[in-house]
């Protein structure tokens, strides 16, 4: 019986306790379009709609939110996430309820929520201001963890999708030479009419709420723009507008360089979400950190400010915040800097480029302490002018190419010397052409060669053809010149079709002749050293001496009377001036080297004695005294008349005379009849002047014979 009876005491029990409601929730969420670039971007709203529970019961615990991106809140000291709302709706609106939210490895824990149902027994909550790493599809994950069984049937919701979110085109500058030196008065109309060069950065969101300021307590600093530039002359001064308005402001920054007039333009905080960009001073080298060094009135404002940027590391920088924006109108803003080089050193000529990026950059995934919200990934950025349909606007360059002969045909023996053909490159737009000039061959390879394969805006380019070491046959190929920097997005290539003809290769040429040596040079007659007379004979000893060999001294020529291959007679050039002069042989253009000689107005030399009857001066023909003695010389030069002859030891005048050889004079003297037969010897003395001292030859040996013997 007592088994039964505690069966029924149970059953009564159950049917007088109140039946438990079968509470539903239904999970939806709006959706956010975010930047891809970025690495906190917000997603959208989760509401959770509740319903069938019991009238005003009561609902407390927790709810796990799992996304399928990393989350990437900020974390507070005691290791909670920041930034999340808990919110349930009541008949005044949504009231955030006081929740601790826990991170987890790779969701979000709401803890400790209490609140009651709605008399009819339904309650909706909302949960905002998760942040998450974006690419692609966000979606979340949503359980309850509560009092209460709350199902959710469908638990699984789409609350972010990505894009890509900044666009850009730069115009980049170009140095050169030195200054202009900086304006004392740094305003926007002053940068402008200094002359300096200016590059030009716009930048173009790529959809109407791209461009967000900073709006709510958990972030460190609106969305930022960095610009970094490659190749600034070190000492150069960049100046960097203070504010920039953008395309929807009252009138937008313009920098005169995209087709409207320079202006710094006017922001009316009262026509309400204008696009405004303010620089960042002291921001570090990854975009974070420093403060906007303009903040905006009440009322319509002209920007003018410029200042200089100041920036760490060896690349130089700039930041600028958005600090004002649409959330529905696509808008873009024009970014100038202007580059004061040196006033005390000469640039040559250089390229200034701009990199652009959203800012802060950082690797940091997920929930990290003390890294800024919102930060951003680098990434590669794109052109923005298809978005703004400009890409063939006439303000960005534009190539042309000419070459200077059509077609650009060449023939050449193959093994011969390098052809040469030139093109003309243009820039038919604005702005700075950056072209570069490549080969790509048709047959063969390596017989193109370009003297200079890249530039800037206007030049000629030289290209030389190479058949030195091709076979015979007909080769071609294409120069292609190609815009480093189309702004339209496409490669934009232009080619000159080259060909060349190698026929075949000439005769080979003969060995050139060897060059001569002089090894000294000497009188003909005694072979004494110098020095020489004008128009007297000498005579050069040495090697590689040929029928083709020339002589110059002092760069005149001399005439060659006698030669072998050791030894080479010429006559010294009669306009020489006394002083060196340099000897130089040479045999079909290979020269020896130069041989210093002295030159003086008189040196006389005995070339050799012929007697009376015509025959030479011997042992074996001695002279008659009393006979004519002839006496050849050479080098008299400029000696007056009468000449001084010595024979033996009596002196006696002569009077020169011309003879048919080149170079050679002669002296007639009577031998006197009183000397003895004999070898005795005879010299020669001369002047250039009365009263100033003579030059003698060397004496040479004479043989006479007396009259009576």
């Amino acid at each position: 019986m007592r088994p039964r009876s505690l069966g029924l005491l149970v059953l009564l029990c159950l049917l007088i306790l109140p039946v438990q409601a079968a509470t539903q929730c239904a999970l939806t969420a709006t959706p956010l379009l975010v930047a891809s670039e970025g690495l906190t971007e917000p997603i959208g709203d989760i509401l959770l709609s509740c319903y069938g529970g019991a009238p005003l019961g009561l609902i407390k615990g927790s709810l796990q939110i799992s996304v399928s991106r990393r989350i990437s809140n900020a974390i507070d000291d005691s290791g909670y996430m920041q930034g999340v709302t808990f919110a349930l709706q009541t008949p005044v609106g949504y009231t955030n309820l006081p929740v601790t939210v826990r991170p987890l490895d790779t969701s979000i824990l709401i803890e400790n929520f209490q609140f009651n149902m709605t008399a009819q027994g339904t309650f909706l909550v909302k949960v905002s201001g998760i942040r998450t790493e974006t690419g692609g599809t966000t979606q979340a994950y949503v359980q309850w963890l509560t009092n209460e069984q709350l199902p959710i049937p469908s638990p699984i919701t789409t609350v972010g999708t990505s894009q890509t979110s900044l666009y850009a085109t730069t115009l980049a500058a170009s140095v050169y030479g030195t200054g202009p030196p900086v304006p004392q008065y740094l305003d926007f109309d002053n940068m402008i009419a200094s002359g300096a060069g200016m590059a030009t950065t716009r930048v173009t969101e790529g959809f109407g709420s791209a461009f967000v300021r900073r709006v709510t307590a958990d972030t460190t600093n609106g969305m930022r723009v960095m610009i970094r530039l490659a190749g600034v002359p070190a000492g150069a001064n960049i100046m960097a507008p203070d504010a920039i308005a953008g395309s929807s402001a009252a009138i937008p920054t313009s920098s005169g360089q995209f087709g409207t007039n320079p202006t710094g333009g006017l922001y009316n905080p009262l026509a309400g979400n204008t696009l405004l960009l303010v620089r960042v001073r002291g921001a570090q080298e990854d975009g974070s950190g420093g403060f906007v060094v303009w903040t905006p009135s009440t009322g319509p404002q002209v920007l003018f400010g410029v200042g200089e940027i100041d920036y760490q590391g060896t690349s130089p920088y700039v930041v600028y915040e958005v600090v004002d924006a649409s959330s529905t109108t696509l808008e873009s803003a024009q970014i100038p800097l202007w580059l004061f080089l040196p006033t005390d050193q000469f640039i040559t000529e250089g390229l200034v480029t701009q990199t652009v990026s959203l800012g802060p950059i950082s690797t940091a995934t997920g929930s990290v302490a003390g890294a800024p919200i919102p930060r951003y990934r680098a990434a590669t950025v794109t052109n923005d002018c298809k978005i703004l349909g400009d890409c063939n606007a006439n303000y960005f360059p534009r190539m042309e190419i000419t070459p200077t002969r059509t077609p650009e045909e060449f023939t050449a023996p193959s093994g011969s010397a390098a052809q040469s053909g030139y093109v003309l490159v243009h820039n038919i737009g604005g702005g700075l052409l950056q072209w570069r000039v490549l080969s790509r061959y048709g047959n063969g390879a390596g017989w193109l060669s370009i003297a200079n394969p890249s530039g800037m805006n206007n030049a000629t380019v030289r290209f030389d053809v190479l058949p030195k070491s091709l076979p015979e046959g007909v080769y071609e190929a294409d120069l292609v010149f190609q815009n480093v920097n189309p702004y339209n997005g496409s490669v934009d290539e232009q080619l000159v079709h080259v060909k060349l003809t190698v026929t075949a290769p000439l005769p080979e040429p003969p060995p050139p002749a060897p060059a001569p040596a002089i090894t000294n040079v000497v009188t003909p007659g005694s072979r004494w050293g110098m020095p020489f007379a004008p128009g007297a004979l000498v005579t050069l000893l040495g090697t590689n001496f040929t029928d083709q060999t020339t002589v110059t001294m002092q760069g005149r020529p001399a005439s060659v009377v006698t030669l072998t291959a050791t030894e080479l007679t010429a006559q010294v050039p009669a306009d020489l001036t006394p002083g060196q002069a340099a000897v130089i042989a040479t045999n079909s253009g290979s020269a020896s080297a130069a041989y210093v000689i002295d030159i003086a107005a008189i040196s006389p030399d005995l070339l050799f004695i012929l007697n009376a009857g015509g025959e030479t001066n011997s042992v074996d023909q001695p002279a008659e005294t009393g006979k004519t003695l002839q006496l050849f010389l050479t080098g008299l030069g400029s000696a007056i008349n009468p000449i001084q002859v010595r024979i033996h030891d009596r002196w006696m005048e002569a009077t020169r005379e011309p003879t048919p050889q080149l170079g050679v004079e002669v002296l007639k003297v009577t031998i006197p009849e009183d000397l003895p037969t004999m070898q005795s010897d005879t010299m020669v003395c001369a002047q250039v002047a009365q009263n100033v001292d003579g030059v003698c030859s060397s004496a040479k040996n004479i043989w006479l014979k007396g009259t009576n013997q």
